[in-house]
């Protein structure tokens, strides 16, 4: 009896779902970080909720990508729907390498980018303030808050700082968890050292694998109870602004002004677009460590950090 022999597949019928699962896989394979990954799976399901996962990659036009682009719009800022077409754009010649489908034009909008702001030293300051009686978690807002500006931290690395990242001798925050997937060393000012010392006595923490933050039960924070007790936190002091995103911005903004050379800056933050520099420069942990008191905003607000603490049961 004669052998069946399977035909093999032509790589012009692999589906978009089935793409987007290789897709995701090879990020994995990569090792890429899982921030990465979750934002390419949200782009995805929201690219599955328009197009039939059934679809042919061969299939997707420019027209598909077109007409997708102008439902975005209908619920979504420019900016917004530009960021979706960007991580498409990557998927989409990654097919197109793998031989699933011919190459397409991918255009963003020309949006008029709109200005963006650092919160102002009044507004920190009000953020900062401490109040005569603090719930637990205002009083961890306002230490996040510090942390934030002081360090330029993202928050998905904020969320993901352990105890044993702290280390108070050598003056140095160990970001482990990086978007780029690479260590980080960051300054602790000396105001930044009192606040997160007082912390951590209120912490109770039972080893040092705890995060560094919690919820009210003493478990890890996620991105939505942060957000949340940013913007309330933000609401309760009558600042305006509730993006947590701009603390970054803040603390990029303040060290430029204090002149921070940029190398230093760049591997603060894990800026990675100055390579050449990169490859030249050493940053170790007394660099760091004496760049401390001029990047931080904190020394330049009084925080009254030495009165006696009233925290509300």
């Amino acid at each position: 009896m004669p052998c069946l022999r399977l035909k093999k597949r032509d790589n012009q019928e692999k589906t978009i779902k089935e793409l987007f699962d290789e897709f995701l896989l090879n990020l994995k394979s990569n090792q890429r970080s899982r921030w990465t990954i979750k934002t390419y799976t949200e782009k995805i399901n929201s690219f599955l909720r328009y197009v039939p996962s059934g679809t042919l990659c061969k299939d997707i036009t420019q027209k598909t990508i077109e007409n997708y682009m102008q439902e975005l719009l209908k619920t979504n800022r420019e900016t917004s729907v530009n960021t979706h077409l960007t991580h498409l754009k990557t998927i989409f010649n990654y097919a197109t390498e793998k031989g699933y489908m011919k190459q397409i034009k991918i255009n963003k909008i020309s949006a008029q980018e709109k200005q963006k702001r650092v919160y102002s030293k009044e507004d920190l300051e009000e953020l900062l303030r401490e109040e005569p009686r603090e719930s637990f978690m205002r009083y961890q807002a306002r230490i996040i808050i510090a942390t934030f500006v002081s360090t330029g931290l993202r928050l998905s690395e904020l969320i993901s700082l352990q105890v044993r990242d702290i280390d108070f001798n050598n003056l140095i925050i160990y970001s482990r968890h990086t978007k780029t997937k690479k260590n980080r060393l960051l300054p602790i000012s000396t105001s930044l050292k009192v606040l997160l010392i007082e912390w951590l006595t209120y912490r109770k923490y039972e080893n040092e694998e705890d995060t560094l933050f919690c919820n009210s039960y003493a478990k890890p924070l996620n991105t939505n109870t942060l957000q949340t007790l940013i913007r309330r936190y933000c609401i309760h002091k009558k600042v305006g602004d509730k993006s947590i995103h701009q603390f970054r911005r803040t603390f990029i903004t303040h060290a430029v002004n204090k002149n921070v050379d940029i190398i230093s800056l760049s591997r603060i933050t894990g800026h990675t677009n100055l390579k050449t520099l990169n490859k030249y420069y050493v940053n170790d942990a007394e660099r760091v460590a004496s760049l401390a008191d001029r990047v931080s905003i904190l020394e330049s607000i009084d925080l009254c950090i030495n009165r006696k603490r009233r925290i509300r049961k």
